[in-house]
C-alpha cells in the first residue's frame, strides 16, 4: 500500500513539474487534456511528414519526366539538324557535280 501511495505522490509531483514546464497554472492543469493535445500534435506531425514525403516523390517524378522530355526534345532537334545538314551537304555536292 505504501508503495502505491509513493507512486501517486511521485505522479502528482511529475504532473506539477509538467504544468510548470508548459507554463500552465498547476490548479487548472489537466493531464488528460495535456495528453490529448500531445496526441493530436503527434498525429498532425505524422500527417505533415507523410505529405512532405509524397510531395518530394511527386516533384522527383516531375523532374524525371521533364528530363526525359528534354532528352527527347534534344534528340529530335539533333535529328532534324542532322537531316538539314545532310540536305545541305547533298545540295552542295549536287552543285559541285553540276559545274
Amino acid at each position: 500500500m505504501e508503495s502505491m501511495e509513493e507512486q501517486l505522490e511521485q505522479m502528482d509531483h511529475l504532473i506539477s513539474y509538467l504544468a510548470a514546464y508548459f507554463c500552465e497554472d498547476e490548479k487548472h492543469f489537466k493531464i488528460e487534456e495535456c495528453f490529448k493535445i500531445l496526441s493530436t500534435f503527434i498525429c498532425r506531425l505524422r500527417e505533415a511528414l507523410s505529405d512532405n514525403e509524397k510531395r518530394a516523390r511527386r516533384l522527383k517524378r516531375m523532374e524525371e519526366r521533364a528530363n526525359v522530355e528534354n532528352i527527347v526534345s534534344d534528340s529530335s532537334s539533333k535529328f532534324i539538324l542532322s537531316q538539314k545538314t545532310n540536305n545541305i551537304t547533298r545540295t552542295l555536292e549536287e552543285l559541285l557535280e553540276s559545274e
